[in-house]
């Protein structure tokens, strides 16, 4: 549909192979006669010239369709698959929404010429059952059938389909809500959408044949509540009600998004539970509805669900593989393997349509095997580039935007018989005029973008990585030296005019006393896309924050340390100690504001270790100072008391029942140390919920949420923090159950390695980012080799969880993820950023040392993340 609502500051060219940039350019009378002699090419063979309407195979080869006689003896089978007539419907009223599309970007008396025709052709069919019966049946109103046979009006199929309806309905309406329909059109639409929703409705929107009884072939209620169902019942409703401006059918959109407590709707809103159909076809014709869904819809919070539907369902139409357990019904295993074979696939599947668009050849369309190649490397890649242009995504368009042109202007359709292919070809060069002339820059840079360092990266997605909310990301930093360099600490700020503040620390691969430590501060002006490198800063770890008027980096393993900037994050002040004669591990966990100052925790360091992670001598310190006040100086600090692990454990003896420590402390093996019992990289959180345990209604209480290094999995650390009333005293102590009994460990997922806590002031719930753990229980000597230290470090999915009281999380999804175990997505660092989630995190890709060792730090942004609530 529309593309000019979306688009803004984008730069893209478009490459053809072997060629510069300056021979590249896509030029305006190069898209016009690419897409018109393709469109006037598939019209002219598949298009009725009385009728106009779009058919299942060229007209020359009418004499071999199902005749006239079979059709009305319901042969080869009463839907008609195989008669040549069979999706009429489908065909003529796509190509009619993707003619709107171009012609409302670029008038053209070509477009308009075809869009009465089509508009006749959807008249024609729509009118069959009343006005063209069949011999000896009664008249049927409001009944969409498939069909007609070219050489007789009667001869058609009344066991329609879910698909033939919603795109009948649909296009239609876009036709009616058009500048082109006149007001005699608009009134016989009216009372045709009318008279097929009446119809729908009494037969609980579900499809019946002309008899009213018998349920046709792909006739089911669409009124189930998974995402499916509803991406059909409320395109199609609201449908109804923009063609014939009943109020009827907008009070019935809105109470089937409101049904069972808004159940339906929640069943769209993008994460895990999302499904897209098993066959790439039916996929690709949802798309077609969601889309013009998100465009009938002028609820912007609404559009946003479903323009995060159309994004995850594209993503998994081009990440699916092929040919999958679907198509593989239809073929017996000795054709798959010779297609295999014959097309040098090199496995069992192509894996996802860019993979499949990659390998096509030319030769693919000649000889016995060409209708195999064609289906493969051309259809399936094509219905997920037709999802690209529906998708009203940005990125996935710029990405995909080569592709799509290449494929237009290199396969030879004179090779491919199945009218479905020429159809989709004309439909998406139909889609792509209409974004030429919607945003024609979009077709100007490509090559500045790519050459831009901070340019979002799209990474090739597997089974699980498609699953991710945010596997693209830009990077902020990038290691010269794999061996040795890491990134570390990765920490996030916003100014409160949008600048984003980026710190991360780049630290020696070797430990000891000699490592050299460097922070770096980085800056974006726009979300994320692009990074500028501002300041190297001598100090150990980050934590950023804006207080008052200034911003500030805080940080420090021996001794802490602050640097401060008063414009933005251009410059910055000198590092000044804030401490005298301390160790500290300053991880950035989260931040409280509250009563004009902030707060938040770093861990003290009890004892000198050279070397190795000390959690055991971790002793959590809740820092706070008055946000007004200079915090350069050491005076305007107040420390709380220091409670040590080993403290705790002397006080409240071993954890008892519960299987912790999971290993004794020491090595198990080559690479696999398990460091003491410990806790440490603390998050600071304020209870909001006046109804919870722990509510404190001064607001002076807070509570810590601690790593917990135990060899478990899914298990954290709990301490408390009461400040005085005069802010100069805070007691940081174990926190007290219901019962009296003392409290040390917590369930959380992904406790055991570093997690990231925010609140949300608008959901009021807590968000968390921490690293999903799936095979802990694997044992020590049966580790891959790939797999990084003990069995409870898996650092490869960094996932995302919600929770109304900081103790019962709820799955949102995955945040980034990558198969392979030896790399990963871990150490997060996020804030709200309007309706986002932005995340920094180590990565670290195919070139890193292992998965500990991140050799990049990189930026992800989670969109509408408040629809991942359920």
């Amino acid at each position: 549909m529309k593309f000019s609502t979306i688009y803004s500051l984008l730069f893209v060219s478009i490459f053809l192979s072997s060629t510069t940039a300056a021979d590249s350019l896509v030029s305006e009378k190069e898209v016009i006669d690419q897409v018109f002699s393709q469109a006037k090419q598939y019209f002219a063979e598949f298009q009725h010239p009385q009728t106009g309407v779009l058919y299942g195979s060229r007209l020359s080869s009418k004499d071999s369709w199902t005749s006239p006689a079979d059709v009305l003896a319901e042969k080869p089978k009463p839907w008609g698959y195989g008669s040549r007539i069979a999706d009429t419907g489908l065909h003529t009223g796509h190509i009619l929404a993707a003619l709107l599309d171009a012609y409302e970007a670029r008038p053209d008396p070509f477009l308009k010429k075809e869009i009465g025709k089509c508009f006749a052709a959807l008249k024609l069919i729509g009118s069959l059952p009343e006005t063209h019966p069949k011999p000896d049946k009664a008249a049927q109103e409001g009944l969409v059938p498939r069909g007609p046979h070219p050489d007789n009006m009667s001869a058609w199929f009344d066991d329609s389909s879910m698909d033939q309806h919603t795109t009948y309905i649909i296009s239609l309406a876009l036709y009616a809500n058009s500048t082109l329909a006149s007001n005699e059109e608009k009134a016989w639409i009216k009372q045709s959408l009318g008279k097929v929703g009446r119809r729908l409705e009494g037969n609980d929107w579900s499809i019946k044949r002309a008899d009213g009884v018998t349920e046709s072939h792909v006739g089911f209620s669409w009124r189930g509540y998974n995402s499916n169902h509803v991406s059909i019942l409320l395109p199609a409703v609201l449908a109804l009600y923009y063609g014939t401006g009943d109020e009827h059918w907008l009070q019935q959109y809105e109470f089937f998004l409101k049904e069972a407590a808004g159940k339906r709707w929640q069943a769209v809103h993008p994460g895990p539970h999302i499904k897209i159909n098993g066959h790439p076809i039916y996929a690709n014709q949802n798309a077609f509805r969601v889309n013009a869904w998100y465009h009938f819809e002028k609820d912007g919070q609404r559009k946003k669900v479903i323009g995060g539907l159309l994004q995850q369902s594209t993503e998994m139409q081009l990440a699916r593989d092929f040919p999958g357990p679907m198509y593989r019904k239809f073929q017996a295993t000795e054709i798959w393997q010779r297609v295999k074979k014959n097309f040098a696939w090199g496995d069992e599947e192509l894996h996802g349509a860019a993979s499949a668009w990659e390998k096509f050849k030319p030769e693919m369309l000649e000889g016995k095997d060409g209708g195999m190649g064609a289906l493969a490397h051309v259809r399936f890649p094509l219905g997920g580039y037709h999802m690209v242009l529906q998708s009203e995504q940005e990125s996935l368009i710029r990405e995909n935007l080569p592709a799509i042109w290449k494929m237009l202007t290199t396969v030879d359709l004179d090779k491919i018989a199945a009218a479905e292919t020429h159809y989709l070809f004309t439909v998406v060069g139909l889609h792509l005029y209409a974004l030429y002339f919607d945003q024609p820059e979009l077709f100007e840079s490509l090559a500045a973008a790519k050459s831009n360092a901070g340019a979002i990266h799209n990474q090739a997605k597997t089974r699980l990585e498609q699953k991710a909310l945010a596997n693209d990301y830009s990077v902020v930093w990038k290691t010269a030296d794999q061996k040795n360099e890491i990134g570390y600490c990765p920490a996030l700020a916003r100014l409160p005019g949008g600048r984003l503040i980026a710190c991360m620390l780049k630290a020696g691969a070797k430990s000891g006393k000699k490592r050299p430590w460097t922070v770096k501060v980085h800056t974006s002006d726009d979300g994320g896309s692009t990074w500028k490198h501002r300041q190297d800063v001598s100090m150990i770890d980050c934590f950023p924050f804006v207080a008052g008027s200034s911003l500030y980096v805080i940080g420090g393993r021996h001794d802490l340390t602050i640097i401060k900037s008063e414009d933005q994050g251009n410059t910055w002040s000198q590092p000044v100690k804030l401490s005298a004669g301390k160790l500290w591990y300053s991880h950035p966990g989260s931040a409280v504001y509250n009563h004009g100052r902030i707060y938040f925790v770093m861990d003290q360091i009890t004892e000198a270790i050279d070397s190795g992670f000390p959690t055991h001598v971790f002793a959590p310190v809740v820092l706070s100072a008055n946000l007004e006040d200079d915090l350069t100086k050491p005076a305007a600090w107040t420390f709380s008391n220091a409670l040590g692990f080993q403290q705790v454990i002397k006080q409240e003896g071993d954890p008892n029942l519960l299987g912790i420590p999971f290993y004794k402390a020491g090595q198990h093996g080559p690479g696999r140390h398990m460091s003491p019992l410990g806790w440490g990289e603390t998050n600071l959180i304020q209870i909001k919920d006046p109804n919870h345990q722990w509510y404190d209604p001064t607001g002076r209480t807070f509570h810590l949420l601690s790593r917990a290094v135990s060899g478990r999995t899914n298990i954290a650390c709990l301490a408390k923090a009461v400040e005085a009333s005069d802010s100069k005293k805070i007691t940081v102590s174990l926190q007290k159950a219901p019962s009296g009994q003392t409290m040390l460990f917590v369930p959380l997922p992904g406790g055991q390695v570093s997690f990231h806590i925010v609140y949300d002031e608008k959901t009021r719930l807590y968000w968390m980012i921490s690293s999903q753990a799936t095979d802990s229980m694997r044992r020590v000597d049966k580790l891959q080799t790939k797999r990084y230290g003990m069995p409870s470090q898996e650092r490869n999915r960094l996932a995302l969880h919600f929770s109304k009281n900081a103790m019962d999380w709820v799955f949102a999804g995955l945040v980034a993820a990558v198969d392979n175990l030896g790399q990963s997505h871990h150490g997060g660092n996020m804030l709200i950023d309007g309706d986002d989630l932005v995340i920094l995190m180590r990565t670290a890709d195919a070139d890193a040392v292992n998965a500990h060792n991140s050799n990049l730090i990189t930026f992800h942004r989670v969109n509408d993340f408040r629809t991942l609530v359920y």
